[in-house]
């Protein structure tokens, strides 16, 4: 799948992590549980991705996909590898900068975590965004 150059938010979106949780009919006390569960993925991801360690990434991918996109991402030329650590090696029509690029330059990074549905949540989603250009609440209002 090719990815067309996008705003920055919506980018960095493209990082953010979809994870389903037993949350159906369940207490405030266990959305809290659930949001801050997914936070600390995030920031878990971020660290992966800032050191380049994409193993620990795939820790957060199904088994069932795991082997499938380690052989991507064991070829550092490979566009996968480079759509996440390398701008340089990033082919013609795809983004033009890599995940690690937008993360490492961010002033002040920050991870929202939004559920979903807003009623009874059963999955959440991460955006990582850099809260010194964007506030949680304008990022809140673009990606309703």
């Amino acid at each position: 799948m090719r990815l067309r150059s996008t705003p920055t938010v919506w980018r960095i979106a493209l990082l953010a992590g979809v994870a389903t949780f037993g949350l159906c009919g369940q207490s405030n006390d266990a959305a809290a549980s659930a949001t801050q569960q997914l936070h600390q993925i995030g920031v878990a991801a971020r660290e992966a991705v800032l050191q380049k360690d994409w193993k620990r990434l795939l820790q957060f991918e199904e088994n069932s996909n795991r082997s499938y996109d380690e052989s991507f991402l064991e070829d550092k030329k490979d566009e996968h590898y480079c759509y996440l650590f390398d701008t340089n090696c990033i082919p013609r029509g795809m983004i033009k900068r890599s995940v690690f690029d937008i993360l490492s330059n961010m002033r002040t990074p920050a991870i929202m975590v939004m559920l979903f549905p807003s009623e009874k949540p059963t999955q959440g989603r991460l955006y990582f965004y850099d809260s010194a250009r964007f506030s949680e609440v304008a990022l809140r209002l673009r990606t309703r």
